[in-house]
Order: C-alpha cells, then structure tokens, then sequence
C-alpha cells in the first residue's frame, strides 16, 4: 500500500512538473518575409500605413477590422481589431508604433488577444518599405511571437508563413487594382502573382 501511494505522489508531482513546463516556458518565433511590388513606394504606404484599420481589405485571414478606442486616423498609438471569424469569438487588438512615415516603417503591437493563442505584450510586426525604383519598393514584414503553451509557436509558424505569403499578396493586389482581397478569391490571385520570392 505505501508503494501505491508513493508511486501516486511520484505521478503527480511528475504531472505537475511537466504541465508547469508547458505552460511557463516561452519561446520566441520569428518570421520575415519580402515582397517587390510594382507599384510607387507611397502607394504601398497609403496602403499599409495610412490605412491602418483597413487591414482587411488586404488580408484574406481577417474577416473585419476597423480602428478602435476613439481613434480616426493612422499614426502613432493608433488602435485596430483584427477579427479573424464573423462571430467576434476570435480576434487581437493591436497598435500601431514607431510610425515613421519619412522612412516608411513602423510596428505594431499585440496588446490585447481572444480565442488565439498569442501571448499580448510579447508579440509583434514591423513594416519596411523601400524604394527600388520610380515604380517598384520592397516590402519586408517581420512577425515575432510567443505562443501559450511554447510548443505551438512551432506548430503555427508553417501555417502563419502561408497566412502571411497570402497577406503580401493581397497587399499587392489591392493597391495594384484597388479591389479587395479575401478567402474567396485568394487561391485564385496567388496563380496571378509571383510568390517564388516570399
């Protein structure tokens, strides 16, 4: 019997170990990608700067966005909901820093998550744009993360790297085109465009 119970404290404490170990690690992800666009390097920027709160319109994964907490434009410390399922069940804050239009980058800041398993305050985006020529600017896009428990940062990162590929698309095509982008027509668009490089 003594043996019983030490095996079952043995058990548990093991349990708990691991299950503390899941959920109290962190581990941070990182992803960047790089797209040309043959477009004007302030068309780009009107784009994914200035319209901050439009981000659906160009990114297949989030059903509606819009700027939140009383803020009407762009710029520094503005505010955006990203929400990536028509019942508002799942969805992040985010918001917008180090804009720096003159250089033509900035961040963006997760500081509020429901139904994803990011960890706010430790996950974040940077922008860059630069311009190539009169007509054409590289966009790089950088994402790094940390995910609760660890391990699904490394599960998630083939998918969001697909989910950001279809975003650098998207990008593309609406300021080329001026329509929007979705889950509809976007396995159509990226047989369009050039992805060999993202």
């Amino acid at each position: 019997m003594k043996k019983k119970y030490l095996l079952f404290i043995v058990l548990i404490i093991s349990i708990t170990s691991l299950t503390s170990f899941i959920f109290t690690r962190e581990r941070t992800n990182k992803i960047t990608i790089r797209q040309y666009i043959p477009a004007r390097v302030d068309k780009v920027w009107a784009v994914v700067g200035e319209d901050f709160g439009g981000i659906a319109k160009t990114n297949p994964n989030i059903v509606s966005s819009s700027l939140i907490n009383g803020f009407e434009r762009s710029g520094e410390g503005a505010e955006r909901v990203c929400n990536f399922n028509y019942e508002g069940t799942s969805y992040i804050h985010e918001k917008q820093v180090d804009f720096n239009p003159e250089d033509y980058s900035f961040k963006v800041k997760v500081f509020h998550v429901h139904g994803t398993p990011l960890k706010e305050e430790e996950s974040f985006a940077e922008y860059k744009l630069i311009p190539k020529d009169a007509n054409t600017c590289e966009l790089i896009f950088s994402f790094q993360y940390v995910t609760t428990p660890f391990f699904l940062g490394d599960v998630m990162k083939p998918f969001m790297r697909e989910d950001l590929k279809d975003y650098l698309v998207g990008i593309q095509h609406f300021v080329l085109t001026g329509e929007d982008v979705n889950h509809k027509n976007i396995d159509h668009l990226k047989q369009k465009y050039d992805v060999s490089s993202l």
